[in-house]
């Protein structure tokens, strides 16, 4: 299946309020897991950059996880930083101290060489058309000792899209069904990943398939800090999802 670009979406508040409402009732396990992936990456305190933010749901979450962290979540939607903000005061988290927003570009990340410990990032990749000078931002700006966590779904193979659209956009109504059918269009496939990791500058880093939907780089860091978090039980959640999905 041939990939097709998705316009720059949340171009309007009406959009980012749609994925807000859409990723809090659907999304949640899938943001558990990555969180719970973040905290074993072998970093336990220190300067996080979340890269296409979005509402803040996974900034937040991981905030609340390891109150160690510093963490910055950058987006290019005014609308979603707006979001973001908003969710962050919800969840009682404290902004300008701990946690942040800005809008910014993910190709031209405003901060030095080497001053992250971690950099995230979800459900970006398939908005962008250059994930080279993408990954090669991100390596600039991450620690040489420092992890690297990236996700994103992929694009179902031709014979199967409607079904991952009928499947896992199940409980997705209009506006969001659309987003999410433009989403999965302009997904990367594994191969076309593989071939952006080695062409970038991100070195020591890995890719790996989650599940049959996602897929995604990952460096874990040199430090191997051990990790003293409790780890969240979010298995039941997807299984419920997939529940409601099949029967």
């Amino acid at each position: 299946m041939k990939r097709m670009p998705e316009n720059d979406s949340m171009d309007t508040y009406e959009d980012a309020v749609a994925y807000l409402e859409a990723a809090r009732k659907c999304l949640y396990f899938i943001d558990d897991g990555f969180v719970e992936s973040i905290l074993k990456m072998g970093v336990n305190r220190g300067k996080v950059l979340d890269i296409g933010c979005g509402a803040g749901l996974i900034t937040a979450k991981l905030a609340k996880r390891n109150p160690d962290f510093e963490i910055i979540g950058i987006d290019a939607s005014e609308h979603m930083v707006e979001l973001a903000q908003q969710v962050c005061l919800e969840e009682r988290l404290n902004l300008d101290r701990k946690v942040s927003f800005l809008v910014g570009d993910a190709y031209n990340l405003s901060y030095p060489d080497n001053y992250f410990d971690i950099v995230i990032s979800h459900s970006l990749l398939h908005h962008l058309e250059y994930p080279v000078r993408f990954l090669n931002e991100v390596s600039r700006v991450v620690k040489e000792d420092g992890a690297v966590n990236i996700r994103d779904i992929k694009r179902p193979p031709t014979g199967f899209f409607h079904l991952y659209l009928a499947v896992f956009g199940a409980e997705y109504k209009d506006r969001m069904k659309k987003m999410y059918r433009n989403s999965l269009m302009a997904g990367y496939i594994p191969r076309e990943i593989k071939q952006f990791l080695a062409q970038s500058d991100l070195k020591g880093a890995q890719t790996r398939r989650f599940f049959v939907t996602h897929y995604g780089i990952e460096k874990k860091s040199s430090r191997n800090e051990q990790n003293k978090i409790e780890p969240m039980v979010y298995e039941d959640a997807l299984s419920n999802f997939l529940r409601k999905c099949f029967v």
